[in-house]
């Protein structure tokens, strides 16, 4: 294409450099260089013309070929555009670690519900077994303290005396104690109405009447055993039901010879710990 510019630039010159005619607009050419490079321009001419030819047929292809080409990358790039959006490495990863997480949470708090399930329920099953022995233990109790009463009253008072001293000053049951020389504090060796039934010394159990003496001084009688008969042989003041065996086993009820009933009350369970009761002259609790 550029050889058909230079060639038509050529004549262009050979024109503009002729000899103007006088008075008129005609101008003298050489006709010899004017012919050859019109000659040479045709001849040029066929073979572009071709080429034009081929490319104006083949034009609407070459478009369509173009459209196809935009409209695929475009296409292309709306995908990668998506996919990059929602669809990315980073963020479908982070979605796996979370919903993996969530579930490790999930498995990790039902294991720690099972396992507080079973610890308190395990507390639970041993307080209702504490409380079913305990509830035991109280219904024995309330039975024999029930057994207890029914055998008194079924024995009655007459039955229970242990000797036929009416002053009780033996074992200290009121009224003056043999040989004391005064009286005592009230409840004491001299007269009074209080009786107190103590564990005795050294035996588990095991527990008697005991007194005052005449300085006001706590004082304990002969031991007696379960027959009510003392260590020397002789009767005790207390009768069979009070009297406190060498086996330390405690009396069910103790009565004085004036035929009130005195025992006592376990202070601590596993053993009997200490029993008091104090009544008036005429059985009647005070204390």
């Amino acid at each position: 294409m550029d050889d058909l510019a230079e060639r038509l630039d050529l004549i262009i010159a050979l024109v503009e450099g002729a000899r103007a005619m006088p008075l008129s607009a005609s101008c003298v050419l050489n006709r010899a260089e004017m012919l050859e490079a019109l000659e040479d321009l045709r001849a040029r001419l066929p073979e572009r013309l071709a080429d034009a030819d081929r490319i104006l047929a083949d034009s609407e292809a070459i478009i369509d070929d173009a459209h196809r080409q935009a409209s695929a990358i475009v296409a292309d790039g709306r995908r990668e555009g998506a996919r990059l959006a929602s669809g990315s490495a980073v963020v479908v990863q982070a979605q796996s670690d979370a919903a993996s997480i969530m579930a490790a949470a999930r498995r990790e708090s039902e294991d720690m519900r099972s396992q507080i399930d079973s610890y308190v329920d395990g507390k639970l099953a041993g307080f209702e077994e504490l409380l079913d022995r305990t509830l035991t233990s109280v219904t024995r109790g309330r039975e024999r303290l029930a057994s207890r009463a029914a055998m008194a009253s079924a024995a009655g008072a007459p039955g229970m005396v242990g000797s036929a001293d009416p002053t009780g000053a033996e074992m200290g049951m009121g009224g003056a104690r043999p040989g004391a020389g005064g009286a005592g504090p009230a409840g004491g060796w001299a007269g009074g109405d209080q009786h107190v039934m103590v564990p005795r010394q050294g035996e588990p159990g095991g527990y008697g009447p005991v007194g005052h003496g005449p300085a006001g001084e706590l004082e304990e009688p002969a031991r007696v055993d379960a027959a009510g008969v003392d260590a020397g042989g002789s009767r005790d003041a207390v009768g069979r039901a009070g009297a406190v065996g060498r086996t330390g086993r405690a009396p069910e009820v103790a009565l004085s010879r004036s035929g009130e009933q005195w025992g006592g009350m376990p202070a601590a369970r596993g053993g009997m710990t200490g029993h008091v009761r104090l009544t008036s002259g005429a059985g009647a609790p005070i204390g």
